[in-house]
């Protein structure tokens, strides 16, 4: 499991990976050993959680139900956290991959000081506990940060940003600006780009995109 998530994220080698995971399955085994007799600790070997990440062990510790309890007006967010709960459950139950029933691609739409910033950061976390994506990792960008007023380099920009997103959750905020009356005509390159990468398997289930504007 920690090896599949971590493939889903860029640079991935798999005998770097397979190292580090050893190495700190063995420091976490040492540090949860600590202050055990030397005979006790000769008899005593690996375990599961010694192979998780701090955040991993973090994910499986989180309280899902409290994530949004101090957040104002998120109604509709925590009937879709339900419904994903609900849809991950029957998934499982009939063995199948919760990822072919959900989608992971929002829109959030409010006023500037709404906190649409905090629930992403929120639904990094929401997401990574529930199974869904591998990182709790929020990459934070505004639409105009797409673009760089060059022919051609738009579409490369875009998909570097899905790239470093990957794993975690890409949060596009001013998404208004997507559309090129509003955001100039670069931007249908980008929207271009966008609708192909979401289609590719490289990211296709492997992030989340949340889109972010007032109106």
């Amino acid at each position: 499991k920690v090896l599949s998530d971590q493939r889903k994220r860029p640079n991935f080698g798999n005998a770097g990976a397979v190292n580090t995971l050893l190495s700190r399955a063995v420091q976490n085994m040492e540090t949860r050993l600590e202050g055990l007799p030397s005979e006790e600790r000769a008899v005593v070997g690996l375990v599961g959680d010694d192979f998780l990440t701090a955040e991993q062990i973090e994910s499986r510790s989180l309280d899902i139900n409290g994530l949004f309890q101090d957040i104002i007006g998120c109604d509709s967010i925590k009937d879709q956290v339900n419904r994903f709960m609900q849809t991950i459950a029957f998934s499982k139950k009939q063995g199948k991959d919760p990822l072919e029933e959900l989608e992971l691609n929002f829109f959030f739409a409010g006023a500037p000081g709404t906190g649409k910033t905090t629930v992403a950061r929120i639904m990094g976390k929401l997401l990574s506990s529930l199974g869904l994506l591998s990182s709790q990792l929020v990459v934070e960008c505004s639409a105009s940060d797409l673009i760089t007023g060059y022919t051609g380099q738009a579409a490369k920009t875009t998909r570097e940003k899905f790239k470093e997103a990957l794993g975690g959750v890409l949060f596009i905020d001013e998404a208004y600006r997507l559309h090129p009356d509003k955001g100039g005509p670069y931007m249908q390159e980008v929207t271009d780009e966008i609708v192909q990468i979401l289609t590719e398997p490289k990211f296709k289930n492997n992030l989340a995109v949340i889109f972010a504007g007032y109106d």
